[in-house]
């Protein structure tokens, strides 16, 4: 930061400023940082606050020297603020103190208007931190009508009036906690207090967790104990006692297959021949292309076809 004070007004200039703005360079003094600025309510009149222990008000219109300066506020923050009362009359700023030192934080309180340019005397200073600590940030609330402020010790403290607040921190001190009806307690209580679904309301044995554990492992859906082997040569899946798994799948699995070599072709087209008639599309289109008819006899029919029609022509 600089310690300027810059405005830059969003559409077109502010009275005799140009659209590029209007800057103070060293507004609180040379090598003073500017640590808060505020419009007040009239958009013409700003207050700033910095480093040199001051708030000054100024009127953007004339943007060349402070309307009014308000000084002994002490600023050794950077995050130090002011702020105005509801109806903008009334600028008030926390103080920031040594930690080592036995002054206490406050807040001042000015008059926004007055005939003279230089205030060093606030009209009303409220002690609000313990000794060494500052009053960091301040806030006006404008419909509640309370002040909240923080300080460097750690708390949020809130200022407000009876007479004009009603709502906001005031709803919750005046809330009273609610008193326990102990009643229904008796004094001299002897013995131990069950819950009515504690008891045992059915008369069974109360089992203890490890009677179930021991429940649930014999039980062979619980417990998801594999099933043993059968006796015998095994069936449903289930392997044999007298096999391992490798035996089993060769014995039932592969060698139990009919060889295709074994088999005769034409007894398994003679098996199907009447299916075949019936749907000609059974074999697909490769079969319904050749007309060839399928054979009328197996190759041992034909060979006793041929026997007996040799034994005739020898007769």
């Amino acid at each position: 930061a600089d310690g300027s004070v810059r405005i830059i007004p969003s559409k077109g200039g502010i009275g005799g400023t140009s659209t590029q703005g209007s800057v103070i360079y060293d507004a609180h003094g040379k090598g003073n940082v500017v640590t808060f600025v505020k419009f007040h309510e009239e958009d013409h009149l700003l207050a700033s606050r910095g480093l040199d222990d001051c708030v000054k008000l100024w009127d953007v219109r004339k943007f060349k020297s402070p309307v009014r300066v308000f000084k002994g506020i002490e600023t050794h923050m950077e995050t130090s603020n002011l702020a105005f009362s509801p109806d903008g009359r009334v600028i008030a700023a926390g103080t920031n103190v040594n930690p080592r030192s036995k002054e206490a934080g406050t807040i001042k309180f000015f008059s926004t208007y007055g005939p003279v340019e230089e205030v060093s005397l606030p009209d009303l200073q409220i002690g609000l931190a313990g000794p060494g600590e500052s009053v960091i940030r301040i806030e006006w609330h404008s419909k509640l009508k309370q002040i909240f402020a923080t300080t460097s010790g750690g708390y949020s403290k809130v200022l407000y009036d009876p007479t004009m607040s009603e709502k906001g921190s005031l709803m919750t001190s005046e809330r009273t906690h609610r008193s326990i009806n102990r009643d229904f307690v008796p004094e001299n209580l002897v013995g131990a207090i069950y819950t009515p679904y504690s008891l045992n309301m059915d008369g069974d044995e109360v089992i203890s967790k490890k009677r179930v554990q021991e429940k649930a492992r014999r039980d062979p859906r619980k417990s998801q104990k594999p099933e043993p082997p059968v006796n015998g040569p095994g069936a449903g899946g289930r392997v044999s006692s007298s096999n391992s798994f490798t035996q089993y799948v060769l014995k039932n699995k592969l060698l139990t297959k009919t060889n295709l070599r074994e088999q005769d072709a034409r007894d398994e087209l003679l098996k199907v021949a009447e299916q075949a008639e019936e749907n000609p599309t059974y074999f697909g289109g490769a079969y319904s292309a050749n007309k060839a008819p399928l054979a009328k006899l197996t190759l041992e029919e034909e060979e006793e076809a041929f026997l007996e029609e040799q034994k005739k022509l020898l007769d």
